[in-house]
């Protein structure tokens, strides 16, 4: 036995039955102290250690053999009869008593009878995933597991093996990036299952479920213990005496009474065990806002964990979730679409440890009832196709092409694609530029923006002589007013009003500065007017405006 290592196996019992720690806080503690130098455990490492019975000094070999299977061209493990396996045991090599290690499988077959999972024996990547969603998405036309089918350390791409060969049966015939899957889903999760309406939703039904739970009448469990312990005394007595017979066909009689006795007594201690956790339930307090908050925080620091850990917390919130395909209008590949039942009680059962009665019951109950299918789109959705709906709807309120355009920073000519995409569903037809290797070049309005909106603003000049002046098309002049100017200009598009661009004079900001200044100081228009070198109409209307200011 390493000694360094014992003191933590035996921990591991210590906390999972008499402290009624869960398998992930377990998990975390492990990984914060770094058990045996790695800080990777997982909470499947823990759980197939806790009923590993070499804990108890019992050996197993010869349990499993490797053959080659010829028809799927590898190895496969097949499990040898149990009168094959060599078990040898030695106490002195025992690390945990006998009597924690038992109460540890029955816990563990518990929680096993417990989870939506029961019957279906883990997967290498279920175990130890490598993606944030290895071992939780399912092919739904053959019910297979699906698996990278490209991994380079760029790019991961995710697919069924059935699918490009058509074997049983499968369509799944196309693959997606692990970028593009963790990111639709995750979003989807973060947006609308993780939320505050949500939580208030499993507070208001665990505490529906506790209240129902405690009017109920107390269940008297005195009389089946008193039969429970007759029936124990009875099997006991009989085991001495087999121990004690020497006679065969008098032992195979005793053997045949335990074996009826025991089967009363498996059904009658099972109804004890449940009447005591009802019973329990009258002391259980109501869940808190501030409690299920607290559980939920904890999940999100989880999602960003080490990938196995992270995987496992969202295989236990989502449950398997199934693939299918369909054609996207438009376009020759397939788009993704995943179907799942999130179960946001069984994740909040987890992030809290179960230590208390509440969260190993109120929540298990309040998780059968909770949650419905929701379906996923798994794809990036083009800039275009998100902005569609937003584009109509403006158009259709009176909003130009050129405002739409001016509020998003866009060109004329792709704000009008989108707007005609939303209209008749035609994709826009890209043309493919020549590739340089040096990346794209910085829009040139963005260079000229502020230099522009100062032009405008202060000296009030027309977008042709800012052109002029800075070598740029009006075009570009106007583009570099607006990107300047997008927050205001949205915030008009968006309350319906006409966009109303800055004036401009030709005569220049300078001049009517001037003119300001000499009507204050009383001179008359037409001097005004043939010192600066203006018409005599434009000093009057500087001075009705001065006026209305005045």
């Amino acid at each position: 036995i390493d000694p360094e290592t014992r003191k933590f196996r035996l921990l591991m019992y210590e906390l999972f039955i008499n402290k009624n720690w869960s398998a992930y806080k377990i998990t975390q503690h492990f990984n914060q102290f770094k058990v045996d130098g790695w800080d990777r455990w997982t909470e499947s490492a823990i759980k197939k250690l806790l009923k590993n019975p070499t804990a108890i000094g019992v050996f197993i070999w010869n349990r499993t053999r490797y053959e080659y299977d010829y028809e799927k061209e590898k190895k496969v493990k097949i499990e040898n009869p149990r009168s094959e396996w060599v078990v040898r045991y030695n106490p002195d090599l025992a690390i945990v008593p006998l009597e924690l290690w038992k109460n540890s499988r029955k816990r563990l077959a518990k929680m096993r009878a417990k989870s939506p999972l029961t019957g279906k024996k883990q997967s290498r990547n279920q175990v130890s995933a490598t993606t944030l969603f290895s071992g939780t998405l399912f092919c739904g036309y053959c019910g297979e597991e699906l698996k990278l089918t490209r991994s380079t350390n760029k790019y991961k791409q995710m697919g069924c093996l059935n699918g490009p060969h058509r074997a049983n049966d499968c369509k799944l015939s196309s693959s997606k990036s692990t970028e593009v899957i963790e990111k639709c889903l995750l979003n989807y999760l973060r947006d609308n299952i993780i939320t505050e309406s949500v939580r208030e939703d499993i507070v208001t039904k665990a505490n529906e479920y506790l209240k129902s739970e405690a009017e109920k009448p107390q269940i008297d469990i005195s009389p089946m213990k008193s039969e429970a312990r007759k029936l124990i005394n009875r099997i006991t007595k009989l085991i001495h005496r087999v121990e004690k017979e020497g006679n065969e066909d008098l032992c195979d009689v005793y053997d045949q009474r335990i074996i009826e006795l025991q089967k009363k007594l498996q059904p009658l201690q099972a109804t004890i065990r449940e009447a005591e956790r009802q019973n329990r339930k009258k002391d259980v307090k109501p869940l808190e806002m501030e409690q299920c908050k607290v559980y939920l925080t904890k999940l999100r620091g989880v999602l960003n964990e080490e990938i196995p850990m992270a995987a496992e917390a969202i295989r236990t919130l989502t449950g398997p979730i199934t693939i299918r395909q369909e054609p996207i209008p438009g376009k020759k590949r397939m788009r993704w679409v995943a179907r799942f039942t999130p179960d946001l009680f069984r994740i909040v059962s987890m992030m809290s440890h179960q230590t208390d009665v509440l969260n190993s019951i109120v929540l298990e109950k309040g998780g059968q009832a909770a949650g419905e299918e929701v379906t996923v789109p798994l794809e990036n959705i083009p800039k275009y196709e998100k902005l569609a709906p937003e584009f109509l709807r403006l158009s259709e309120n009176g909003m130009s092409i050129d405002s739409i355009a001016s509020a998003h920073g866009m060109s004329w000519e792709y704000a009008n694609q989108i707007v005609h995409f939303a209209k008749t569903g035609e994709r826009p037809k890209w043309k493919a530029g020549k590739k340089t290797g040096n990346g794209s070049k910085a829009s040139k309005y963005l260079e000229h923006a502020d230099e522009v909106a100062s032009l405008k603003d202060d000296r009030k000049m027309s977008f042709k002589k800012i052109g002029a002046q800075l070598n740029i098309s009006m075009g570009t002049a106007r583009r570099a007013y607006h990107h300047a100017h997008r927050a205001e200009i949205l915030q008009v598009v968006e309350n319906g009003q006409k966009l109303v661009r800055t004036s401009y004079s030709h005569l220049g900001e300078e001049v009517y500065q001037k003119i300001r200044e000499k009507l204050q100081a009383g001179q008359k228009p037409a001097d005004i007017a043939a010192e600066v070198g203006c018409g005599r109409s434009t000093v009057n209307r500087t001075r009705k405006k001065l006026q209305e200011v005045n």
